[in-house]
């Protein structure tokens, strides 16, 4: 089993340049009221996707993700929900078939079929959409003190959130509260 902490300097200068590229083709704007949010409009459909501030631009989006895990609300003119994705960066592949989460020793487990792409210079992306992840499952993350995230396939790989990647947590919640107590 292999453990990762942080990211080297080269992969987040990297994610930063491949995100800006991306953003030339997406409009922000910051009408949730937060100030902790960031919003996406799709131009296409309207759909919007509001972001934590707190950290990077890279680990904000959800294609492009540094973070294990990236939080955001998703809303359309139907609902508004909250949405996780687990993300698995690396040079190699692990063809990840499930991903366990453990936050202050309280396991949640999930499956289903990853994305996987191949990213500009050599590095691979395995992603999954935890649709099963419950508000319980949101609350114990944003609360914990030490979150691991175990991807699992090949071998399996464990990364941990950073305190700022767990305060994501907590401003999407907050953030989510306000907007369905408006409704």
């Amino acid at each position: 089993m292999e453990t990762e902490k942080g990211t080297p300097r080269a992969m987040r200068i990297f994610g930063t340049i491949l995100v800006l590229l991306l953003l030339a083709g997406c409009e922000t704007t910051s009408d949730t009221g937060s100030p902790a949010l960031q919003t996406y409009v799709d131009s296409f459909t309207g759909e919007k996707t509001h972001y934590p501030k707190i950290t990077s631009w890279d680990t904000m989006m959800v294609p492009l993700s540094r973070s294990p895990l990236t939080v955001s609300i998703f809303e359309n003119e139907d609902e508004t929900t909250l949405q996780v994705f687990a993300n698995y960066r690396a040079a190699d592949w692990i063809f990840a078939d499930s991903v366990s989460v453990k936050a202050d020793g309280e396991a949640f487990y999930f499956q289903g079929e990853f994305n996987r792409d191949v990213l500009d210079g050599g590095i691979i992306k395995e992603s999954l959409f935890l649709v099963d992840a419950d508000r319980s499952f949101f609350d114990r993350v944003s609360t914990s003190d030490e979150v691991i995230v175990r991807f699992s396939g090949k071998r399996s790989v464990n990364l941990y959130l950073r305190d700022v990647e767990i305060q994501a947590f907590r401003v999407i919640l907050d953030a989510f509260d306000s907007m369905s107590s408006e409704s």
